[in-house]
């Protein structure tokens, strides 16, 4: 019995290091959200995209945390900047103004992630409306 309860307490911990989280479900009527917006972006590049530093960043919707194709927008050189930010400081969270596409870009022979167009990262916040 203590066996047991030890080999299903390894094996929970082995798979909560390697990355395992429960899939989120959105109900079937929820569309994917997209657009453009102001999303955050944290940084969190997996060991097996160490060669695909366009991949190495999450977005978070209402539907959590995804990761994300970069793209630059037609300004270009905001990947790069905002890569180099995360490399200076990880473990931050920016905001970016962009698009998050329905096209996706394939890695890991299986996988894929939606491409995300940045336009600005820190925008300047909304101002509110005059009172009265």
């Amino acid at each position: 019995m203590i066996r047991t309860l030890l080999l299903a307490g390894v094996i929970a911990v082995a798979s909560l290091a390697c990355g395992a989280r429960p899939d989120v479900q959105l109900p079937a009527s929820a569309p994917l959200p997209d657009g453009e917006a102001v999303y955050p972006l944290r940084y969190n590049p997996p060991p097996c995209l160490a060669d695909r530093p366009e991949l190495h960043v999450e977005l978070q919707t209402a539907a959590g945390w995804e990761r994300v194709a970069l793209e630059d927008g037609a300004d270009g050189g905001r990947v790069e900047a905002l890569l180099e930010r995360f490399r200076r400081s990880p473990s931050g969270i920016v905001p970016a103004l962009g698009t998050l596409t329905n096209r996706t870009r394939a890695w890991a022979g299986q996988h894929g992630s939606r491409v995300f167009v940045v336009q600005v990262i820190d925008p300047p916040a909304a101002e509110a409306p005059p009172a009265g």
